[in-house]
């Protein structure tokens, strides 16, 4: 009886890295996607296509959490997850109470948003590639 070869990758070991790695690679576009929409909405560029592609309701946005938990991503993985969060609830709250602020002031409140959250992916994805172990996965 032939054995198996110790690295062969089977058909259902390439689709869950192929899962696992789009699951990593999901919040960051999507995140891109929504900072892209919210840019260009600044420019009075309103591209809904872009926002449809994008839009993620509570519940695929709670399964990407649980799967980064249980995935064991690191914070970089989960910061654009937290991005998608706010401005979702910046929506939500808007559609459901109305937020007392010019539509202007609104946009400028989700355009800032972008800049915390890429400042701190960039420290996430910069401590993970200079840390002492580089056995170690993000």
């Amino acid at each position: 009886m032939p054995s198996a070869h110790p690295l062969k990758i089977t058909r259902n070991t390439r689709l869950n890295l192929i899962t696992i790695y789009t699951l990593k690679v999901m919040p960051a576009l999507l995140a891109a996607c929504y900072m892209t929409y919210y840019l260009l909405l600044s420019f009075d560029i309103e591209v809904l296509e872009l926002y449809r592609i994008a839009d993620v309701s509570m519940l695929p946005l709670i399964f990407m959490y649980l799967c980064s938990y249980a995935f064991r991503f690191c914070g970089y993985h989960r910061v654009f997850l937290h991005y998608i969060l706010l401005a979702n609830l910046i929506e939500y709250w808007e559609e459901a109470y109305g937020i007392p602020v010019s539509n202007q002031t609104l946009l400028n409140i989700r355009l800032l948003l972008i800049v915390p959250t890429l400042l701190i992916a960039i420290y996430y994805y910069y401590a993970k590639h200079h840390q002492e172990n580089p056995a170690a996965t993000c």
